[in-house]
């Protein structure tokens, strides 16, 4: 007998984003389905809704706790508004000496992964249409990218204290910095670079295999998390993952992942982006702990990693399993290699068995000249 479930709504801190309108639509048609973003504002009319007082004690008000807990002191850290996602759990347990109790860790897995994956999508997708790197993000993501430090000589009693920002993280620091979002606006956040990544992570009836769904997701994520790193040595190193996540296997040699992301983008894109200078960085941090000099590397990393994200995003649409993509492209890759000895004839059948070759990326916020 399938046991009755229980709706709960998880909500998620974010920052750099807010919506738009009076009246939040956590029970009228949610804006991703299973998820929406939910202002601040809309905390109260929320709250109250539950009718708190009527059910608890009446000693306290119950309401008014909980507004002030979710809008301020419950929340650590600035935001701006809410993921909200919603998830299904068994009906709540009576345990003896402690009330109610919800396996709180089970829905928090199942909705964080939501969560995540919405954030990512929409962070990605602001990124790729910004001038001055605007982005946003999840507040758990971000980092405060200060270095505070106090020096002390003690001879002739000189000190200096220093407490300034650092580094070339896209955290948002700025209360100003806000995309504020609505159902109109949401389209126009996906563009023809990120439309088809949006609509993958964003699209739960989705028509992709399970494996090239979840490296999509995972690199989503994992590039997501790199745009907040606080230092350009972990940006180029979390841009390169993501990458890896995409189109490599245990084991892949170097040449294998370098040849893998030539076919996935084009030589173009490939040395507009710096391929050589980012994959070459990241060797040099994780196997001889060298540290890139500034903060261009870093740009390029991210760069470069989107344009992978986008254009593994489009590819993924014609192929059942990630393991399906890797095969092509080692295929393109035998192909480069050999077409000197083709002739004419062969070269028109192999340009019928490339399929759609990679677009040309420029992002409005790619300096090349950095």
């Amino acid at each position: 007998m399938e046991q009755n479930m229980e709706l709960w709504w998880v909500f998620y801190p974010l920052k750099g984003i807010d919506v738009t309108g009076p009246v939040n639509d956590l029970l009228n048609d949610p804006l991703f389905g299973d998820a929406t973003i939910i202002s601040k504002n809309h905390i109260k009319d929320i709250v109250l809704s539950l009718k708190l007082n009527e059910q608890k004690t009446p000693e306290h008000d119950h309401e008014k706790s909980l507004i002030f807990l979710m809008e301020h002191a419950g929340i650590d850290g600035e935001f701006h508004s809410f993921m909200a996602v919603c998830r299904s759990s068994p009906p709540r347990r009576l345990i003896k000496g402690k009330g109610d109790f919800v396996s709180s860790m089970g829905l928090d897995k199942k909705a964080r992964l939501r969560a995540s994956q919405l954030v990512s999508a929409l962070a990605l997708s602001i990124l790729a249409k910004s001038k001055t790197w605007q982005t946003c993000g999840m507040v758990e993501q971000l980092r405060e990218g200060t270095r505070p430090l106090a020096m002390m000589c003690l001879k002739d009693g000189s000190f200096s204290l220093q407490g300034g920002s650092f580094g070339n993280a896209r955290t948002i620091r700025s209360r100003d910095s806000i995309i504020y979002l609505s159902r109109k606006t949401l389209s126009l956040l996906s563009d023809s670079y990120t439309g088809t990544l949006m609509t993958s992570l964003v699209d739960q009836n989705r028509q992709l295999g399970k494996s090239l769904h979840r490296a999509i997701t995972e690199s989503a994520i994992c590039l997501s998390n790199a745009l907040h790193s606080v230092d350009p040595a972990n940006q180029n190193l979390g841009a390169v993952t993501a990458i890896e996540i995409l189109i490599a296997n245990q084991g892949d040699s170097f040449e294998s992942i370098k040849g893998r992301i030539l076919s996935l983008i084009g030589e173009t894109n490939f040395n507009y982006y710096k391929g050589n200078d980012v994959l070459r960085a990241r060797h040099l941090y994780v196997h001889k702990a060298l540290e890139p000099s500034g903060s261009a590397i870093a740009n390029t990393s991210l760069a470069l990693a989107l344009v992978c994200l986008c254009e593994y995003s489009h590819l993924a649409q014609r192929f059942k399993a990630k393991s399906e993509v890797i095969s092509y492209l080692d295929f393109l890759i035998a192909a480069r290699s050999t077409r000197g000895i083709w002739n004419d004839e062969e070269k028109t059948a192999f340009a019928l068995l490339h399929r759609d070759p990679a677009r040309e990326y420029k992002f409005p916020y790619f300096d090349r000249e950095e």
